[in-house]
């Protein structure tokens, strides 16, 4: 509240008609500008390579593709106010774990924030990050895999054990 009280004119009423447009117009895309600085993590990669005897090695990239890391920012990070992202891991019946861990947590993301002034100071690849599983189990099963992040989004998605070829 301002010293005196509001300025019922200035803080109330809207602006004359015709200039509303041209202010929608401004505000919609500062909102949509500002809502594709989010973070987004998305799968970059997935490999399913046959190992012989029904046993699979599997890679799986997770990239953030928004500006932001998966943190939002360094203060919410040193206070420990947003979760790790959490990757899950589901197998049907007759398929085993052999190596890995069903449900892990992995570090934050960065985003393309923190390359933008300082190109040559930070590491190239701390957008994304690799989590892998040894799996045994037949040909043909399909295994799902959920990454979850706080304040970046949940991406799902089915990989197929086939053992004809990567």
């Amino acid at each position: 509240m301002e010293i005196g009280g509001w300025d019922d004119k200035l803080v109330w009423d809207n602006a004359p008609p015709e200039y509303l447009p041209d202010i929608c117009e401004r505000q919609c895309r500062f909102v949509i500008a500002h809502a594709l600085m989010s973070p987004y993590v998305v799968l970059g990669r997935a490999d399913v390579i046959y190992q012989g005897s029904d046993i699979y090695y599997v890679m799986i990239q997770l990239e953030n593709q928004g500006f932001l890391p998966t943190y939002t920012g360094q203060k919410a990070l040193e206070r420990g106010a947003v979760k790790p992202i959490e990757v899950n891991l589901s197998l049907p019946s007759g398929v085993s774990l052999v190596s890995g861990q069903l449900k892990q947590n992995i570090k934050h993301l960065e985003g393309r924030s923190n390359k933008v002034t300082q190109l040559w100071a930070k590491q190239g690849t701390d957008y994304r990050c690799h989590v892998e599983w040894v799996i045994k189990g037949a040909s043909g099963s399909e295994i799902e895999i959920s990454a979850v992040g706080e304040r970046s989004g949940t991406v799902c998605f089915r990989l197929q054990l086939d053992s004809r070829g990567t």
